[in-house]
């Protein structure tokens, strides 16, 4: 059993009055500064057979 199963052992469900969104992007980039000046920059695209990543910077 793992420690999710024992913590939740009954299921849980919203409420009433919840909602939300379900997002499928095609790309996410993520960006981290950095104090030298050379940011790190980085793609996700979706492809047929997975995401592909792809180093933009530096």
């Amino acid at each position: 059993m793992t420690c999710c199963d024992a913590t939740l052992a009954e299921p849980m469900f919203p409420s009433q009055r919840w909602g939300g969104f379900r997002v499928l992007p095609a790309r996410v980039e993520f960006w981290q500064e950095s104090p030298d000046g050379l940011h790190d920059r980085i793609r996700y695209r979706r492809g047929d057979d997975g995401w592909i990543i792809e180093r933009l910077a530096p």
